[in-house]
């Protein structure tokens, strides 16, 4: 019999393990964690019942799974109390099977009756009275409660009429309590398809409003560009995609600390008391709000600008800042608030403000989202506006060399990246005019991290407005649930249907996985990826097919994989880079690359074999024997600049460099 029961029940847990494995990667959750546990306690009993046969391992199994149950429902409601509380009882409740069964020498069903049963409506009883906070895990609780509290009521009560020890109970019933976790696992599984389908759908939509607005904002330009068009055009789609009933962009201007409104459109009130003639006067306040100044601190636009930090006030009715606008029959009423102040690195240009106006209506939490990305995207273009505009003011070539640098510094990040178990350096020089090289490195989660080198074909406005596209769509679209080729493939099917032909670019790809240390990498027509593996001593180029972004829709990018180790270097550029020359027409070409990368690499393991030290990462801990990021980065910058020896530079030069830690 214990054979018979033994492989019953691993063939169902088998089948139950594989659903388990499946949940967790499609829909991680932590309380999930219990449910594996149950699973995995339950096998227990079962080899522990096989091994001895003794009928009391499966009351003491069950009342384990029962009690195991009531906790994974206070982790579902975010109770994490009375832990020991649950220890104490199940201790109780085995005790009590021993004592009953010595006591009453009788049939064993008779003897477990009442530990069990407890067990039981503790289970019930938690199930009927958890709450939770998680619109998606009440969702599992409310579906699932009717299905297994009826399976453990009726099994648990078929058990005590026909006996632990019956063939019916071994080979039939103790088989279907797997039923249990595996309803609630099929449960999380559904639920992660459908986060998973509403993510995309979401992802898609954000995409669609997002290039909807970059559209309008290059139909904008004509034969003129102008920065009030522009301005319109960014208050005009963020009223659009939100529902607002108005909106204003104001501008800082920094030697004043004042911001001014520069664009205004639907009902916008001001947010703080007005006279009576102003309100009387005021249809959409327009005429007011232009000749308003307000300082920085002063009101929540200019407490947005002071802190920099977005304002999101879903009903203002309980906000103190709202008082002069919390009356619903005033005409300076607002049901609903969200300020995002408009920067570029550490610098804030405006705020970018919304209000609702109906009672009870107010912003969703998914509208002040979205206006994060949409605001970044607003606040290059804004910025790229206002630069392109001062250089057909001055019309000075050094003018415009210095203007076209700030842009791209502003397009990269200021600062690269902490990473744990990865260090980063990077070197980016622009040639001349708007537009060119890009290079980028963000986190996904707390374990992958994500690095871009791209080079957009042509310069000035144009080119400058692709690099912004590319940017912004791939900071939305790379996530941990990508691999790199998958990630390429959906940013070029959006880039290609919204720029025009001729405007393209070539991009290398990676995303680091710090706990598996292993690189994904995509290229797009880039420049092969460089890796010195240092315990090999050997520097290798990485490669894969692909158009450059932006020309064809539904190219698919394939994902290399790369093992890596602690001291490895990443190493990614553009063709500034090969292509620099010296006085006589030379070029530095990709051999004086790789010569430099190696040698610089190698400086490192020579000290290691030698006792030296090379140094430890910029802003990191130092490690001996390791070559660092900027080592390389650093070799690269000296050697072209050995090379060139003062020749005019033809093209942007980026370099970017990830050591393994």
């Amino acid at each position: 019999m214990s054979a018979a029961f033994l492989s019953s029940n691993l063939a169902v847990l088998l089948a139950a393990g594989l659903v388990y494995l499946a949940v967790r990667r499609t829909y991680p959750e932590r309380s999930q964690r219990v449910i594996g546990l149950l699973l995995g306690a339950a096998a227990l009993r079962d080899l522990a019942y096989a091994a001895l046969g003794r009928y009391p391992l499966l009351v003491i199994g069950d009342i384990g799974l029962l009690l195991g149950l009531v906790y994974w429902l206070r982790a579902v409601g975010g109770r994490r109390e009375r832990r020991l509380g649950l220890v104490l009882a199940y201790l109780v409740l085995v005790a009590a099977t021993v004592a009953l069964e010595l006591i009453t020498g009788g049939p064993p069903r008779i003897a477990y009756l009442l530990p069990l049963a407890v067990a039981v409506a503790a289970m019930i009883g938690e199930f009927y009275d958890v709450v939770s906070d998680s619109v998606e895990n009440a969702r599992i609780i409310g579906e699932v409660r009717a299905p297994v509290c009826l399976g453990v009521f009726y099994g648990q009560a078929a058990l005590a009429i026909l006996g632990h020890h019956s063939a019916i109970a071994q080979l039939v019933i103790y088989p279907l309590f797997y039923l249990v976790p595996l309803t609630i696992l099929l449960r999380y599984f559904e639920l992660g398809r459908q986060a998973s389908f509403e993510q995309m759908r979401a992802t898609r939509l954000e995409n669609e409003s997002l290039f909807a607005f970059m559209r309008r904002v290059t139909a904008s330009f004509g034969d003129r560009v102008e920065l009030e068009a522009t301005l319109n055009v960014i208050l005009s789609s963020a009223i659009e995609d939100t529902g607002a009933d108005g909106g204003s962009v104001w501008l800082l201007d920094e030697p004043s600390q004042t911001l001014s409104v520069r664009a205004v459109e639907g009902v916008f009130p001001p947010p703080h008391t007005v006279s009576d003639p102003v309100k009387k006067k005021a249809r959409t306040f327009e005429s007011y709000l232009r000749s308003l100044s307000i300082r920085v601190g002063e009101t929540a636009i200019g407490q947005a600008v002071l802190d920099r930090v977005p304002i999101y006030v879903p009903d203002t009715t309980s906000d103190p800042r709202f008082q002069a606008n919390s009356n619903r029959d005033d005409v300076l009423f607002i049901s609903s608030f969200i300020a995002l102040p408009l920067m570029i690195g550490e610098r804030v240009r405006g705020v970018l403000a919304l209000v609702k106006r109906r009672p009870g209506i107010g912003f969703e939490a998914r509208d002040f989202e979205h206006l994060r990305t949409f605001a970044d995207y607003a606040t290059l273009t804004i910025e790229i506006v206002a630069t392109y505009l001062e250089l057909l003011k001055t019309r000075e070539v050094e003018r415009e060399l210095a203007v076209a640098a700030r842009i791209q510094r502003q397009m990269v990040p200021e600062h690269l990246p902490e990473a744990a178990r990865a260090e980063f350096a990077a070197y980016a020089e622009a040639a001349r005019g708007v537009g060119g090289d890009y290079y980028d490195v963000f986190e996904l989660d707390e374990r992958r991290v994500a690095a871009i080198v791209c080079d957009v074909a042509g310069k000035g406005i144009p080119a400058a407005l692709v690099m912004v596209m590319i940017r912004t769509t791939i900071r939305l679209i790379a996530s941990a649930e990508h691999d790199s080729g998958e990630t390429l493939s959906l940013m070029n099917d959006a880039l290609a249907r919204e720029v025009e032909v001729g405007h393209f670019a070539t991009i290398g790809f990676f995303i680091y996985d710090s706990e598996k240390q292993v690189l994904q990498y995509s290229n797009a027509a880039h420049h092969p990826m460089l890796v010195f593996h240092r315990d090999r001593d050997e520097l290798r180029e990485y490669d894969t097919e692909g158009l450059p972004v932006g020309i064809e829709r539904g190219v698919q990018y394939p994902t290399r994989e790369i093992p890596v180790r602690s001291g490895d270097l990443v190493v990614m550029y553009t063709d500034g880079v090969t292509e620099a020359q010296n006085a006589r027409g030379e070029q530095f070409e990709a051999g004086r690359v790789l010569d430099t990368v190696a040698r610089s690499a190698r400086a490192g393991s020579r000290d290691a074999l030698g006792g030296g030290t090379a140094g430890g990462a910029a802003g990191g801990s130092e490690e001996p024997n390791v070559t660092r990021a900027q080592d390389v980065r650093d070799a690269l910058r000296d050697e072209l600049t050995r090379f060139a020896a003062g020749a005019r530079r033809h093209d942007d030069q980026t370099v970017l460099v990830m050591r393994v830690r």
